[in-house]
């Protein structure tokens, strides 16, 4: 009963805070806005000329159907749907979860985003303090580039779980 109660409590005071953010984000958006234009300028213009998720990707996304599209259609066979294949010094998309598929295929990404989960991230996030930064970090992860694709940074993953691992325990 307790555990309920503990539960329903939690839930209350996530929906409050959430409720009051969500309300002074909503009563602010003016001002909100008018600092966006003025410190992110760029960014505006391309929110203003070609939408959100295109200032969010900061034009990544127009790789997909300039680029990846264009090269699936020419090049590739049932083979690389498997398997992957591309010359990432030609192009890429730079969005992590595409360039996965991209590189790996759908066979070689699943198998692969279930090491890194399996190896990495199920067997040093037992702590619920571990699970939200490296959830955190795995979203980022699936929307910027070169994060699992690029050699150098899986070692530096690898020390980030180590030392959380190791903070949180003592």
């Amino acid at each position: 009963m307790s555990h309920i109660l503990y539960k329903r409590f939690s839930l209350k005071i996530f929906l409050t805070i959430f409720s009051f953010v969500s309300g002074i984000i909503f009563i602010s958006r003016v001002f909100i806005v008018e600092i966006f234009k003025s410190k992110f300028d760029i960014l505006y213009q391309i929110y203003k000329e070609e939408g959100l998720i295109t200032m969010i990707f900061s034009t990544r996304n127009q790789s997909i159907p300039n680029d990846l599209i264009p090269y699936i259609r020419e090049k590739w066979t049932w083979v690389n749907f498997l398997f992957g294949g591309s010359n990432f010094h030609i192009a890429r998309t730079e969005i992590e979860i595409i360039d996965l598929f991209w590189f790996f295929g759908l066979l070689g990404g699943a198998i692969y985003i279930y090491l890194i989960h399996g190896i990495l991230i199920r067997t040093f996030t037992e702590n619920i303090e571990l699970r939200i930064p490296m959830l955190f970090l795995g979203l980022c992860a699936v929307f910027a580039g070169s994060f699992f694709t690029n050699a150098p940074v899986i070692p530096y993953f690898v020390v980030l779980v180590f030392q959380l691992k190791f903070t949180f325990n003592r």
